[in-house]
């Protein structure tokens, strides 16, 4: 959440012209509810349910593409095995400090941290992260963003895509 996900899908998939998909937003268009309202309506777990049933049935009905996913993608189901056995994963490594920047102003659109701000905001991601950090670093590629450039992607892309 906050890593640069979905900037670095779209621009990725202008540079090498494959088409971008945007998990969550496939997810919003096919429920007709937007993913706070998932998550208010129906908690994470049906939410993860839904979120896995879809990312199978995008991997399964397209070729060549650029996904962007939730943070918490690869943590359920067994995502992260379909998503390394489907394609290439980068995991876009990034300070705890800087998501805590980036979110604290737009945290209202993320159910997971929309009631947290300040010192409690930075404690959930310092958390998240590391719950999270065995399943991102079994990506293929780690990218630091705070180097993050065109070159370093197409170091990884044109031999996959």
């Amino acid at each position: 959440m906050g890593s640069g996900k979905s900037f670095w899908a779209q621009k990725l998939s202008a540079r090498y012209q494959v088409p971008q998909i945007d998990l969550d937003a496939v997810i919003e268009q096919k429920t007709g509810q937007s993913i706070t309202s998932l998550f208010a309506q129906h908690g994470e777990e049906e939410f993860r349910n839904i979120e896995s049933a879809c990312l199978q049935e995008l991997i399964e009905s397209n070729e060549h593409f650029i996904m962007s996913t939730g943070g918490g993608t690869p943590c359920y189901h067994q995502n992260d095995i379909l998503m390394k056995q489907s394609g290439i994963v980068v995991y876009l490594k990034t300070e705890a400090e800087v998501l805590w920047q980036r979110l604290q102003h737009e945290n209202k659109h993320r159910p997971l941290v929309a009631q947290l701000s300040g010192e409690a905001l930075l404690a959930y991601i310092q958390q998240s992260l590391q719950q999270r950090q065995a399943f991102y670093e079994t990506a293929h590629h780690i990218v630091d963003t705070k180097s993050a450039n065109e070159s370093i992607f197409d170091a990884i892309f044109p031999f996959h895509v």
